[in-house]
């Protein structure tokens, strides 16, 4: 009777162990990307007015560029993110529901004044992979909401969130204060853009690359799109979602190394109050060469849970920030993105808590899927397996224990 009792007590140790593990949820760190595969994708755009090829000529300063005769886009295939046991493979497909069909700028115009090393200009400044200065490895995207959305290894922004840099012969600085990309088909309300959404998936991760040095990459703050307001503007709390929280990076966050190699890249300026319009750059022969660094967040980074999930969760889309925005969710929705208070206009790209200075690289929008990336079924068959294996095992071990005898003296 006391052997039976034992066994029934070793059931519910096994099923209380696989119940636990079906519960538990990895703490909230984002994971370094540390490998990266591309492909080449060439496309035709002759249908899309904002991406420029061949040689062109800017009307603001007449500064000259050769364009790829066809838009070239480095994609990202797959990235591995972590190390060793605790590393895991991410994969892109161009015809997932989980990529944006469409970015915002979102700018606190604000007290727009002209130039010098204290404006808040109406501006936005890109790069571009090059094989000399003015010779791009792709189509120019005259678009400051299309520049950064998809997946394009050649091209981003500069300098995205500084407002002011100090100085006054070549500004970069803008008054750009948020990007917020959609997922789902589009509608308007209040004027405003807004998405359907896509039903969340455990398997779902975002990624952010930025250009830059090892050891240099720029912080940045990142939240999921719950819902509009009543005006259609995005926000960030969840009634559903108690743990859900905004997610700050560091430096440090993208891990000791570079995925993507040193290349060479162009500078473009649009620093004469000229919007989102980027056909007519400003004169700038800046060029340098970096690499590239990444950063990927999983739906449990963000403090969703499997039940979450498993409910029907929607997310609309996510939002990239400054590093040094409120991390009050309540706060960083709606129209707040004009106020001060919760999203500073003082950016710098100097070092500190109020860098603004991420080189956003042109692979955002893009829901990244796990490999593999098990059901929910099947990780708890894995776990109740496990559970009654390490029953069995005690079982065995108990009535080897029982059968050895002494042996005799």
């Amino acid at each position: 009777m006391k052997r039976a009792s034992k066994v029934k007590a070793d059931l519910r140790l096994a099923l209380g162990l696989a119940a636990g593990l079906l519960c538990f949820s990895p703490g909230r760190a984002q994971t370094a990307i540390t490998a990266v595969t591309t492909t080449t994708a060439t496309e035709s755009h002759t249908t899309d007015a904002n991406i420029l090829t061949g040689s062109l000529s800017s009307g603001t300063a007449a500064a000259s560029a050769t364009f790829a005769a066809t838009s070239n886009d480095l994609q990202v295939s797959t990235f591995t993110a972590g190390t060793g046991t605790q590393s895991a493979q991410y994969l892109y497909s161009a015809t997932s529901s989980a990529n944006a069909t469409a970015s915002i700028v979102r700018r606190n115009t604000t007290g727009i004044t002209g130039g010098g090393a204290l404006a808040n200009e109406n501006g936005f400044s890109t790069w571009y992979a090059n094989t000399s200065t003015f010779s791009l490895k792709s189509g120019y995207d005259t678009s400051a909401n299309d520049v950064l959305l998809g997946n394009n290894l050649y091209r981003g922004s500069d300098n995205l969130f500084v407002n002011n840099n100090g100085q006054t012969t070549t500004p970069n600085q803008s008054n750009i204060e948020r990007i917020d990309f959609l997922f789902g088909s589009l509608s308007t309300l209040g004027g405003n853009t807004i998405s359907a959404g896509i039903t969340a998936n455990a398997a779902l991760a975002l990624a952010v690359f930025d250009r830059g040095v090892v050891n240099a990459h720029d912080p940045f703050h990142i939240a999921l799109i719950t819902g509009y307001d009543g005006s259609g503007n995005p926000i960030y709390t969840s009634a559903n979602i108690p743990a859900l929280t905004a997610l700050a990076t560091t430096s440090a966050s993208y891990g000791t190394v570079n995925p993507v190699s040193t290349f060479s890249y162009t500078l473009f300026r649009d620093d004469n109050n000229e919007g989102n319009n980027l056909a007519t750059w400003d004169a700038n022969t800046e060029t340098s060469s970096q690499g590239i660094g990444g950063v990927v967040f999983t739906l449990a980074d963000f403090g969703i849970t499997g039940a979450e999930i498993n409910a029907g969760l929607t997310i609309y889309g996510y939002s990239v920030m400054g590093a040094d925005v409120t991390t009050t969710l309540s706060n960083l929705g709606g129209t707040n993105y004009t106020n001060p208070t919760f999203y500073p206009t003082a950016s710098t790209d100097a070092s500190g808590s109020n860098v603004g200075g991420i080189d956003l690289v042109a692979v955002n929008g893009i829901g990244f899927t796990k490999n593999p990336a098990p059901e929910p079924a099947t990780y708890g068959a894995w776990l109740m397996g496990g559970g009654l294996g390490l029953t069995g095992w005690r079982n065995w071990r108990r009535r080897r224990s029982v059968a050895v005898t002494s042996p005799a003296a």
